[in-house]
């Protein structure tokens, strides 16, 4: 597989690929919210045993998840199935698809009321606290929407460095840590060398 991109530092590449193996977020990491989707071609968000058929509208599953799963904060999931899927929070995608045909509602996120005590140590939940699960319930649609799209990158830099790591999110590499990951390894690398050289002067001096 070649690399996407190629990138020098310190007479060192650091070479970008395309992570192909990577895990779901929602398997892999510890959520605060729950992705409830239902749809007839993909198996999308996290694992539940409701079906498209239990339901007659989007309004009802709702009503569900709110009463029989105690869902607090909840927020509609769009999906835009056009050359690869991408999905959104809260709106359509009527701005690249005035005409919907290839877009629609999907399910939604939630969380409860008890999650969001729990995971801030409160006994009630404030405008503040609130604002700050909306901001991650976002994150949470921005990272997994990233995994559906593929674009999740790893690297690799050849001996004698010898270094590779895997799962940086988004295709900027300067802000997602890869290139920041990279050139410490390769910095480390000059640095041990350097050091070792050093030393191996000082014994033979000695002798």
């Amino acid at each position: 597989m070649d690399p996407l991109e190629t990138i020098k530092y310190r007479d060192f590449e650091i070479e970008i690929y395309q992570d192909e193996d990577a895990e779901s977020p929602r398997e892999a990491w510890d959520n605060l919210c729950t992705m409830t989707c239902l749809h007839k071609r993909y198996d999308l968000g996290d694992k539940h045993d409701f079906s498209s058929s239990d339901f007659q509208s989007w309004i009802e599953l709702k009503k569900a998840l709110m009463k029989n799963h105690g869902a607090y904060l909840i927020e509609p999931l769009f999906m835009l199935d056009h050359s690869g899927i991408t999905i959104r929070m809260g709106y359509g995608f009527g701005d690249v698809d005035p005409q919907g045909w290839d877009w629609g509602q999907i399910g939604y996120i939630w969380t409860s009321r008890e999650k969001i005590l729990k995971e801030y140590g409160v006994k009630r939940i404030s405008p503040e606290i609130k604002e700050k699960v909306q901001r991650i319930m976002q994150s949470e649609i921005e990272i997994y929407d990233q995994y559906l799209r593929g674009e999740i990158y790893g690297y690799t830099i050849e001996d004698p460095v010898g270094d590779s790591c895997w799962g940086y999110y988004g295709y900027d590499f300067e802000k997602n840590g890869l290139l920041d990951d990279a050139r410490n390894a390769i910095d480390w690398y000059i640095e041990q060398t350097v050091q070792m050289r050093a030393e191996a002067n000082i014994m033979e001096v000695g002798n």
